[in-house]
Protein backbone atom coordinates (compact mmCIF):
# COMPACT_ATOMS: atom_id res chain seq x y z
CA UNK A 1 0.00 0.00 0.00
CA UNK A 2 1.41 3.38 -1.02
CA UNK A 3 1.92 6.28 1.38
CA UNK A 4 -0.94 8.24 -0.16
CA UNK A 5 -3.29 5.26 0.23
CA UNK A 6 -2.51 5.07 3.94
CA UNK A 7 -3.05 8.79 4.36
CA UNK A 8 -6.52 8.59 2.80
CA UNK A 9 -7.52 5.58 4.88
CA UNK A 10 -6.29 7.14 8.10
CA UNK A 11 -8.31 10.28 7.42
CA UNK A 12 -11.46 8.19 7.06
CA UNK A 13 -10.66 6.22 10.20
CA UNK A 14 -10.11 9.39 12.22
CA UNK A 15 -13.52 10.68 11.24
CA UNK A 16 -15.12 7.35 12.08
CA UNK A 17 -13.42 7.27 15.49
CA UNK A 18 -14.75 10.72 16.31
CA UNK A 19 -18.28 9.62 15.50
CA UNK A 20 -17.91 6.48 17.55
CA UNK A 21 -16.65 8.32 20.61
CA UNK A 22 -19.06 11.10 21.67
CA UNK A 23 -17.14 11.53 24.89
CA UNK A 24 -14.05 12.67 22.99
CA UNK A 25 -15.34 16.23 23.09
CA UNK A 26 -15.26 16.23 26.87
CA UNK A 27 -11.45 15.89 26.88
CA UNK A 28 -11.14 19.42 25.51
CA UNK A 29 -14.54 21.13 25.82
CA UNK A 30 -13.34 24.68 25.21
CA UNK A 31 -13.62 25.62 21.56
CA UNK A 32 -13.39 28.99 19.88
CA UNK A 33 -15.99 29.65 17.18
CA UNK A 34 -16.24 32.44 14.61
CA UNK A 35 -18.47 33.21 11.63
CA UNK A 36 -17.37 35.42 8.74
CA UNK A 37 -18.65 36.46 5.33
CA UNK A 38 -16.01 36.40 2.59
CA UNK A 39 -16.20 37.67 -1.00
CA UNK A 40 -16.89 35.03 -3.63
CA UNK A 41 -15.18 36.88 -6.43
CA UNK A 42 -18.54 37.74 -8.04
CA UNK A 43 -20.01 41.16 -7.31
CA UNK A 44 -22.73 41.10 -4.68
CA UNK A 45 -22.18 37.46 -3.67
CA UNK A 46 -20.63 36.74 -0.25
CA UNK A 47 -20.02 33.33 1.29
CA UNK A 48 -20.56 32.18 4.85
CA UNK A 49 -17.58 30.48 6.54
CA UNK A 50 -17.61 29.08 10.09
CA UNK A 51 -14.46 28.14 12.00
CA UNK A 52 -14.02 26.13 15.21
CA UNK A 53 -10.77 25.14 16.89
CA UNK A 54 -9.43 24.46 20.39
CA UNK A 55 -9.32 27.60 22.51
CA UNK A 56 -5.90 29.26 22.53
CA UNK A 57 -4.61 27.48 19.41
CA UNK A 58 -3.95 29.65 16.36
CA UNK A 59 -1.23 27.71 14.53
CA UNK A 60 -2.00 24.49 12.67
CA UNK A 61 -0.19 22.28 10.16
CA UNK A 62 -1.85 21.47 6.83
CA UNK A 63 -2.92 18.02 7.98
CA UNK A 64 -4.83 19.53 10.93
CA UNK A 65 -6.90 22.02 8.91
CA UNK A 66 -10.15 20.58 7.56
CA UNK A 67 -12.88 22.18 5.43
CA UNK A 68 -16.34 20.58 5.11
CA UNK A 69 -18.46 21.06 1.97
CA UNK A 70 -22.20 20.35 2.15
CA UNK A 71 -24.50 18.55 -0.29
CA UNK A 72 -27.48 19.74 -2.32
CA UNK A 73 -30.20 19.47 0.33
CA UNK A 74 -28.83 20.97 3.55
CA UNK A 75 -26.45 23.90 4.18
CA UNK A 76 -23.21 23.31 6.05
CA UNK A 77 -24.47 24.25 9.52
CA UNK A 78 -27.28 21.69 9.34
CA UNK A 79 -25.05 19.06 7.76
CA UNK A 80 -22.01 19.33 10.04
CA UNK A 81 -22.70 21.56 13.03
CA UNK A 82 -26.10 20.36 14.24
CA UNK A 83 -25.68 19.34 17.92
CA UNK A 84 -26.78 15.86 18.94
CA UNK A 85 -26.79 15.52 22.72
CA UNK A 86 -24.99 18.85 22.79
CA UNK A 87 -22.14 17.94 20.44
CA UNK A 88 -21.92 18.30 16.65
CA UNK A 89 -19.69 16.54 14.15
CA UNK A 90 -17.73 19.78 13.81
CA UNK A 91 -17.30 19.98 17.58
CA UNK A 92 -15.97 16.42 17.76
CA UNK A 93 -13.29 16.97 15.15
CA UNK A 94 -12.27 20.40 16.53
CA UNK A 95 -11.99 18.91 20.03
CA UNK A 96 -9.38 16.52 18.68
CA UNK A 97 -7.06 19.40 17.84
CA UNK A 98 -8.26 20.24 14.33
CA UNK A 99 -8.88 23.66 12.84
CA UNK A 100 -12.31 22.99 11.28
CA UNK A 101 -14.18 25.10 8.72
CA UNK A 102 -17.59 25.00 7.06
CA UNK A 103 -18.58 26.88 3.91
CA UNK A 104 -22.00 27.53 2.36
CA UNK A 105 -21.89 27.88 -1.42
CA UNK A 106 -24.04 30.69 -2.77
CA UNK A 107 -27.77 30.22 -2.35
CA UNK A 108 -27.35 27.97 0.70
CA UNK A 109 -27.51 28.73 4.41
CA UNK A 110 -26.16 32.15 5.34
CA UNK A 111 -24.45 32.85 2.01
CA UNK A 112 -25.88 35.38 -0.43
CA UNK A 113 -28.88 34.29 -2.46
CA UNK A 114 -28.31 35.05 -6.15
CA UNK A 115 -31.02 37.40 -7.49
CA UNK A 116 -32.40 34.68 -9.76
CA UNK A 117 -33.64 32.83 -6.66
CA UNK A 118 -36.18 35.63 -6.07
CA UNK A 119 -37.68 35.20 -9.53
CA UNK A 120 -40.44 32.71 -10.45
CA UNK A 121 -39.14 29.13 -10.63
CA UNK A 122 -40.31 28.79 -14.22
CA UNK A 123 -37.94 31.57 -15.25
CA UNK A 124 -34.80 29.71 -14.17
CA UNK A 125 -33.35 26.26 -14.08
CA UNK A 126 -31.50 25.40 -10.81
CA UNK A 127 -28.86 28.09 -10.73
CA UNK A 128 -25.98 26.87 -8.58
CA UNK A 129 -24.06 24.51 -10.83
CA UNK A 130 -21.10 22.43 -9.72
CA UNK A 131 -18.78 24.73 -11.67
CA UNK A 132 -20.04 27.77 -9.73
CA UNK A 133 -19.94 25.92 -6.40
CA UNK A 134 -16.32 24.87 -7.09
CA UNK A 135 -15.40 28.53 -7.57
CA UNK A 136 -17.03 29.31 -4.22
CA UNK A 137 -15.04 26.49 -2.63
CA UNK A 138 -11.88 27.98 -4.12
CA UNK A 139 -12.64 31.34 -2.51
CA UNK A 140 -13.05 29.64 0.88
CA UNK A 141 -9.85 27.64 0.51
CA UNK A 142 -7.86 30.73 -0.49
CA UNK A 143 -9.26 32.54 2.54
CA UNK A 144 -8.16 29.72 4.88
CA UNK A 145 -4.70 29.39 3.28
CA UNK A 146 -4.07 33.10 3.75
CA UNK A 147 -5.46 33.13 7.29
CA UNK A 148 -3.31 30.22 8.48
CA UNK A 149 -0.26 30.80 6.32
CA UNK A 150 -0.21 27.29 4.84
CA UNK A 151 -0.03 26.03 1.25
CA UNK A 152 -2.69 23.32 1.42
CA UNK A 153 -5.49 21.95 3.62
CA UNK A 154 -7.67 18.86 3.95
CA UNK A 155 -11.11 18.88 2.34
CA UNK A 156 -14.15 16.65 2.86
CA UNK A 157 -17.23 16.72 0.62
CA UNK A 158 -20.61 15.15 1.31
CA UNK A 159 -22.96 13.97 -1.44
CA UNK A 160 -23.08 16.76 -4.08
CA UNK A 161 -20.17 18.24 -2.14
CA UNK A 162 -18.02 15.32 -3.32
CA UNK A 163 -18.52 16.50 -6.89
CA UNK A 164 -17.68 20.06 -5.90
CA UNK A 165 -14.46 19.08 -4.13
CA UNK A 166 -13.55 16.59 -6.86
CA UNK A 167 -13.90 19.21 -9.58
CA UNK A 168 -11.95 21.77 -7.57
CA UNK A 169 -9.15 19.35 -6.67
CA UNK A 170 -8.74 18.15 -10.26
CA UNK A 171 -7.66 21.68 -11.15
CA UNK A 172 -5.99 22.73 -7.88
CA UNK A 173 -4.28 19.59 -6.65
CA UNK A 174 -1.51 21.64 -5.06
CA UNK A 175 -3.92 23.23 -2.54
CA UNK A 176 -5.48 19.99 -1.21
CA UNK A 177 -3.46 17.79 1.14
CA UNK A 178 -6.02 15.01 1.51
CA UNK A 179 -9.46 14.56 -0.01
CA UNK A 180 -12.33 12.67 1.65
CA UNK A 181 -15.47 11.79 -0.32
CA UNK A 182 -18.45 10.94 1.90
CA UNK A 183 -21.47 9.42 0.07
CA UNK A 184 -20.04 10.37 -3.35
CA UNK A 185 -22.16 10.90 -6.45
CA UNK A 186 -21.38 10.99 -10.16
CA UNK A 187 -22.02 13.99 -12.38
CA UNK A 188 -21.71 14.95 -16.03
CA UNK A 189 -20.09 12.98 -18.77
CA UNK A 190 -18.79 15.70 -21.07
CA UNK A 191 -15.21 17.00 -20.97
CA UNK A 192 -13.64 18.04 -18.70
CA UNK A 193 -15.81 15.44 -16.90
CA UNK A 194 -15.14 16.34 -13.26
CA UNK A 195 -15.64 12.79 -12.00
CA UNK A 196 -13.37 11.19 -14.57
CA UNK A 197 -10.78 13.88 -13.96
CA UNK A 198 -11.04 13.35 -10.20
CA UNK A 199 -10.54 9.59 -10.61
CA UNK A 200 -7.47 10.21 -12.78
CA UNK A 201 -6.03 12.52 -10.10
CA UNK A 202 -6.82 9.95 -7.41
CA UNK A 203 -5.08 7.11 -9.26
CA UNK A 204 -2.04 9.32 -9.81
CA UNK A 205 -1.89 10.30 -6.13
CA UNK A 206 -2.20 6.65 -5.12
CA UNK A 207 0.88 5.95 -7.20
CA UNK A 208 -0.66 4.10 -10.15
CA UNK A 209 0.79 5.04 -13.53
CA UNK A 210 -1.37 2.42 -15.27
CA UNK A 211 -4.87 1.28 -14.36
CA UNK A 212 -8.12 -0.04 -15.83
CA UNK A 213 -11.70 1.11 -15.28
CA UNK A 214 -15.06 -0.65 -15.25
CA UNK A 215 -18.56 0.76 -14.91
CA UNK A 216 -22.28 0.17 -15.29
CA UNK A 217 -25.23 2.56 -15.07
CA UNK A 218 -23.79 6.08 -14.61
CA UNK A 219 -20.46 4.40 -13.95
CA UNK A 220 -20.39 3.42 -17.63
CA UNK A 221 -20.50 7.12 -18.56
CA UNK A 222 -17.74 7.94 -16.09
CA UNK A 223 -15.67 4.99 -17.32
CA UNK A 224 -16.17 6.09 -20.93
CA UNK A 225 -14.96 9.59 -19.99
CA UNK A 226 -11.89 8.12 -18.29
CA UNK A 227 -11.11 6.07 -21.39
CA UNK A 228 -11.50 9.13 -23.59
CA UNK A 229 -9.52 11.53 -21.43
CA UNK A 230 -6.75 9.68 -19.56
CA UNK A 231 -5.32 7.72 -22.46
CA UNK A 232 -1.79 8.02 -21.12
CA UNK A 233 -2.62 6.01 -17.99
CA UNK A 234 -5.85 4.08 -18.58
CA UNK A 235 -4.93 0.66 -19.96
CA UNK A 236 -8.49 -0.17 -20.95
CA UNK A 237 -12.16 0.04 -19.98
CA UNK A 238 -15.06 -2.37 -19.59
CA UNK A 239 -18.72 -1.29 -19.62
CA UNK A 240 -22.19 -2.85 -19.52
CA UNK A 241 -24.21 0.13 -20.82
CA UNK A 242 -23.36 2.21 -23.88
CA UNK A 243 -24.79 5.59 -22.87
CA UNK A 244 -22.63 7.50 -25.36
CA UNK A 245 -23.98 5.77 -28.49
CA UNK A 246 -27.03 6.39 -30.66
CA UNK A 247 -29.00 4.06 -32.96
CA UNK A 248 -27.62 3.72 -36.47
CA UNK A 249 -29.86 1.33 -38.39
CA UNK A 250 -29.24 0.68 -42.08
CA UNK A 251 -32.01 -1.29 -43.77
CA UNK A 252 -33.72 -4.06 -41.82
CA UNK A 253 -32.63 -4.09 -38.15
CA UNK A 254 -30.53 -7.04 -37.06
CA UNK A 255 -31.85 -9.09 -34.10
CA UNK A 256 -29.44 -7.22 -31.80
CA UNK A 257 -30.64 -3.86 -33.15
CA UNK A 258 -34.30 -4.86 -32.86
CA UNK A 259 -33.76 -5.86 -29.22
CA UNK A 260 -32.11 -2.52 -28.43
CA UNK A 261 -34.75 -0.51 -30.32
CA UNK A 262 -37.47 -2.26 -28.33
CA UNK A 263 -35.66 -1.29 -25.12
CA UNK A 264 -35.39 2.34 -26.26
CA UNK A 265 -39.11 2.50 -27.05
CA UNK A 266 -40.12 0.88 -23.76
CA UNK A 267 -37.88 3.28 -21.82
CA UNK A 268 -39.41 6.30 -23.59
CA UNK A 269 -42.99 5.07 -23.04
CA UNK A 270 -42.80 3.68 -19.50
CA UNK A 271 -39.47 4.15 -17.75
CA UNK A 272 -38.18 7.69 -18.29
CA UNK A 273 -40.50 9.84 -16.16
CA UNK A 274 -38.12 9.79 -13.19
CA UNK A 275 -35.33 11.06 -15.46
CA UNK A 276 -37.33 14.04 -16.72
CA UNK A 277 -38.32 14.98 -13.18
CA UNK A 278 -34.73 14.77 -11.93
CA UNK A 279 -33.39 16.62 -14.97
CA UNK A 280 -35.77 19.58 -14.54
CA UNK A 281 -36.75 19.90 -10.83
CA UNK A 282 -34.23 17.91 -8.76
CA UNK A 283 -34.45 20.13 -5.69
CA UNK A 284 -38.24 19.87 -5.43
CA UNK A 285 -38.08 16.09 -5.68
CA UNK A 286 -35.22 15.98 -3.18
CA UNK A 287 -37.24 17.63 -0.42
CA UNK A 288 -40.08 15.14 -0.84
CA UNK A 289 -37.86 12.05 -0.85
CA UNK A 290 -35.72 13.29 2.04
CA UNK A 291 -38.87 13.85 4.10
CA UNK A 292 -40.39 10.41 3.46
CA UNK A 293 -38.58 7.10 3.97
CA UNK A 294 -41.39 5.21 2.26
CA UNK A 295 -41.24 7.64 -0.66
CA UNK A 296 -37.48 7.21 -0.95
CA UNK A 297 -37.87 3.43 -0.80
CA UNK A 298 -40.54 3.42 -3.51
CA UNK A 299 -38.46 5.69 -5.76
CA UNK A 300 -35.51 3.27 -5.61
CA UNK A 301 -37.21 -0.13 -5.37
CA UNK A 302 -39.41 0.46 -8.40
CA UNK A 303 -36.26 0.51 -10.50
CA UNK A 304 -35.09 -2.80 -9.07
CA UNK A 305 -38.47 -4.24 -10.08
CA UNK A 306 -38.24 -2.77 -13.58
CA UNK A 307 -34.55 -3.17 -14.40
CA UNK A 308 -33.36 -6.43 -12.83
CA UNK A 309 -33.62 -9.89 -14.36
CA UNK A 310 -36.01 -10.92 -11.59
CA UNK A 311 -39.02 -12.61 -13.24
CA UNK A 312 -41.44 -10.00 -11.87
CA UNK A 313 -40.20 -9.49 -8.30
CA UNK A 314 -36.82 -8.07 -7.18
CA UNK A 315 -36.68 -10.39 -4.17
CA UNK A 316 -36.33 -13.28 -6.62
CA UNK A 317 -32.78 -12.11 -7.26
CA UNK A 318 -31.86 -9.85 -4.30
CA UNK A 319 -32.65 -10.28 -0.63
CA UNK A 320 -34.83 -7.77 1.19
CA UNK A 321 -31.81 -6.74 3.29
CA UNK A 322 -29.77 -6.08 0.15
CA UNK A 323 -32.55 -3.93 -1.30
CA UNK A 324 -32.98 -1.98 1.93
CA UNK A 325 -29.21 -1.52 2.24
CA UNK A 326 -29.30 0.22 -1.13
CA UNK A 327 -32.21 2.45 -0.11
CA UNK A 328 -30.39 3.40 3.10
CA UNK A 329 -27.43 4.69 1.09
CA UNK A 330 -29.79 7.46 -0.05
CA UNK A 331 -31.92 7.83 3.08
CA UNK A 332 -29.33 7.98 5.86
CA UNK A 333 -27.04 10.63 4.32
CA UNK A 334 -30.05 12.48 2.77
CA UNK A 335 -28.68 12.35 -0.77
CA UNK A 336 -31.98 12.39 -2.69
CA UNK A 337 -31.47 15.90 -4.03
CA UNK A 338 -27.82 15.53 -4.91
CA UNK A 339 -28.39 12.20 -6.67
CA UNK A 340 -31.24 13.81 -8.64
CA UNK A 341 -29.03 16.76 -9.59
CA UNK A 342 -26.86 14.35 -11.55
CA UNK A 343 -29.56 14.36 -14.24
CA UNK A 344 -29.93 18.14 -14.30
CA UNK A 345 -26.17 18.56 -14.63
CA UNK A 346 -25.84 15.88 -17.30
CA UNK A 347 -28.70 16.31 -19.74
CA UNK A 348 -29.24 19.02 -22.33
CA UNK A 349 -28.02 19.81 -25.84
CA UNK A 350 -25.00 21.79 -24.67
CA UNK A 351 -23.94 19.19 -22.11
CA UNK A 352 -23.44 16.20 -24.38
CA UNK A 353 -20.13 16.13 -26.22
CA UNK A 354 -19.16 12.93 -28.00
CA UNK A 355 -15.98 11.27 -26.77
CA UNK A 356 -13.77 9.15 -28.98
CA UNK A 357 -12.49 6.20 -26.94
CA UNK A 358 -9.37 4.59 -28.39
CA UNK A 359 -8.19 2.51 -25.43
CA UNK A 360 -8.95 -1.25 -25.45
CA UNK A 361 -12.62 -1.73 -24.64
CA UNK A 362 -14.60 -4.69 -23.35
CA UNK A 363 -18.40 -4.94 -23.33
CA UNK A 364 -20.73 -7.32 -21.50
CA UNK A 365 -24.33 -7.47 -22.73
CA UNK A 366 -26.69 -8.52 -19.94
CA UNK A 367 -30.06 -9.59 -21.42
CA UNK A 368 -32.28 -7.46 -19.17
CA UNK A 369 -30.26 -4.24 -19.50
CA UNK A 370 -32.46 -1.18 -20.12
CA UNK A 371 -31.00 -0.78 -23.61
CA UNK A 372 -28.69 -3.59 -24.60
CA UNK A 373 -25.45 -2.44 -26.30
CA UNK A 374 -25.11 -2.94 -30.06
CA UNK A 375 -21.56 -3.36 -31.30
CA UNK A 376 -22.21 -1.74 -34.68
CA UNK A 377 -23.61 1.37 -33.01
CA UNK A 378 -20.70 1.57 -30.57
CA UNK A 379 -17.86 1.24 -33.05
CA UNK A 380 -18.12 4.88 -34.17
CA UNK A 381 -17.21 6.14 -30.69
CA UNK A 382 -15.33 3.10 -29.35
CA UNK A 383 -12.70 2.38 -31.97
CA UNK A 384 -10.85 -0.43 -30.17
CA UNK A 385 -13.46 -2.95 -29.01
CA UNK A 386 -11.51 -6.13 -28.27
CA UNK A 387 -13.96 -8.10 -26.15
CA UNK A 388 -17.71 -8.71 -26.48
CA UNK A 389 -19.74 -11.06 -24.28
CA UNK A 390 -23.43 -11.99 -24.41
CA UNK A 391 -24.24 -12.87 -20.80
CA UNK A 392 -26.72 -15.67 -19.97
CA UNK A 393 -28.65 -13.71 -17.34
CA UNK A 394 -28.67 -10.42 -15.46
CA UNK A 395 -30.01 -6.91 -15.87
CA UNK A 396 -29.11 -3.28 -15.35
CA UNK A 397 -27.55 -3.81 -11.90
CA UNK A 398 -25.27 -6.55 -13.15
CA UNK A 399 -22.63 -6.48 -10.42
CA UNK A 400 -25.34 -6.56 -7.74
CA UNK A 401 -27.52 -9.20 -9.40
CA UNK A 402 -24.90 -11.62 -10.71
CA UNK A 403 -21.62 -10.93 -8.87
CA UNK A 404 -19.91 -14.19 -9.82
CA UNK A 405 -20.69 -13.85 -13.53
CA UNK A 406 -19.73 -10.21 -13.42
CA UNK A 407 -16.36 -10.72 -11.70
CA UNK A 408 -15.44 -13.59 -14.03
CA UNK A 409 -16.31 -11.49 -17.07
CA UNK A 410 -14.32 -8.45 -15.94
CA UNK A 411 -11.30 -10.57 -15.03
CA UNK A 412 -11.39 -12.37 -18.38
CA UNK A 413 -11.12 -9.10 -20.26
CA UNK A 414 -8.59 -7.23 -18.16
CA UNK A 415 -6.37 -10.31 -17.97
CA UNK A 416 -5.70 -9.84 -21.70
CA UNK A 417 -4.27 -6.36 -21.05
CA UNK A 418 -1.56 -7.39 -18.62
Amino acid sequence: MSTETVRVVLTCLALGTAFASPGAHAANPKLESSDVMIPSGDAGIDLFVRNKHPAGMESFSSDRILLYVHGATYPSETAFDLPIEGVSMMDMIAARGFDVYLVDVRGYGHSTRPPEMSQPAAANKPIVSTDVAARDLGAAIDYILKKRGVSKIEVMGWSWGTSIVGLYTSGHNEKVDRLVLYAPQWIRTEPPAPVAAAWAVLMDRLGYSRYAAQGGDWGSAVTTAIGGQDVAHCAGIHITLAMATRPNVEGQPTPEEARALQGIQHYADWDSGYSKQQATRPQTLGYGLTDSPSGQAAWILEKFWAWTDCDGHPENILSRDELLDNVMLYWVPATAASSARLYWESFGPKRRIALKVTVPTGVAVFPKEIVTPVRKWMETSFTNIRHWSEMPKGGHFAAFEQPELYVREVRDFFRTLR
